[in-house]
């Protein structure tokens, strides 16, 4: 009969808790309900270690993240808890692994001081060192991987939407001024553009915070105009924000306004173009001269000095390759 191996209690919990976060963090990403329940677990465990932060704050705001600084620190702390585990787990997995295809010879790669200096470890104690040490080190490099790359995520998608708020900035004064020209009252404008972010991207998804603090909050539109002024990662976008106020406050001709923004943001995007442009043709004459025509010279020179002086058909054909 063959022996049955036992399953040791310790390997089947930590089997299980690997899987469990695993489904759980993929469930998070497709699933509102898990991701909610996340938070408020993250809360409950994380909150008392979570420290102000006034510029990741800022950056959580300006990458229009639908959490509050605490709540996303705390998730953080979460996540880097459950990648600890999960890499502590798969290393000890790893060099159990390893111990069953090397044998002895691994205790002696990873312990070399057991035969220089005379220390003298059991097999077992050997081994006991190796996977602990193992876990340790995976698990802290998952931990910080994942506490760096969340940290890292909001200043990512703040940059992402900046480019894309000043791209927009251009269509968007055009349908305000168009607006404006009708005659619509300016909450009303700022209301029927975040009702067409569809259309106008993050341009117009900026510009609801100010309707959500109206609506929601009770704000006056100048206040409001403050507070998505403050929270923008757009510097173009700040200064329209801070002169659309000082427009609205003083009373000056909105149309007027909008429309002197519109052609000078028409503009700088042209400019923005025509530098694209000829970044791009000095690409493609760079590209030219040095993979077609120089390639082709080299491949010349090649020939006659195969021809002349010496065999150069290997280097002739790994060039051409």
């Amino acid at each position: 009969m063959t022996d049955v191996v036992p399953v040791s209690p310790v390997a089947v919990l930590s089997t299980a808790l690997v899987i469990l976060f695993v489904v759980l963090w993929l469930s998070s990403l497709i699933s509102g309900r898990v991701d909610r329940a996340l938070d408020r677990i993250a809360m409950l465990i994380f909150r008392r270690f979570v420290s102000e932060n006034q510029e990741q704050r800022q950056l959580i705001e300006a990458a229009y993240i639908e959490k509050t600084y605490r709540s996303y620190a705390a998730k953080t702390l979460l996540f880097a808890s459950m990648a600890f585990v999960t890499g502590a787990v798969l290393g000890a997995y790893a060099v159990a692994v390893l111990f069953v295809f090397l044998g002895p010879i691994a205790g002696v790669l990873f312990f070399p001081f057991s035969v220089d200096v005379g220390v003298s470890l059991s097999a077992q104690t050997r081994d006991i060192l190796l996977i602990s040490g193992s876990s340790l080190i995976f698990g802290g490099l998952c931990a910080g991987i994942s506490y760096g790359l969340r940290r890292w995520l909001p200043s990512s998608t703040a940059q992402v939407r900046q480019r894309s708020i000043d791209e927009g900035l251009t269509r968007t004064t055009a349908f305000m001024y168009a607006l404006s020209r009708g005659g619509m009252e300016f909450p009303q404008i700022l209301r029927t553009l975040t009702d067409n972010q569809r259309i106008y991207g993050e341009t117009a998804r900026e510009m609801s915070v100010a309707v959500r603090e109206m609506d929601m909050f009770g704000r006056d539109m100048i206040t409001a105009l403050q507070r998505m002024s403050s929270r923008t990662p757009s510097d173009q976008f700040r200064a329209f924000s801070g002169n659309l106020t000082s427009v609205l406050q003083s009373g000056s001709d909105l149309s007027a306004f909008l429309n002197t923004q519109f052609k000078r943001f028409r503009s700088e995007s042209e400019q923005r173009q025509e530098g694209l442009l000829e970044l791009l043709s000095s690409v493609a004459e760079a590209y030219v001269t040095v993979l077609i025509a120089g390639m082709s010279f080299f491949v010349t020179i090649l020939f006659i000095f195969g021809l002349t002086i010496a065999d150069t058909l290997t280097l002739l054909q790994l060039v051409i390759y």
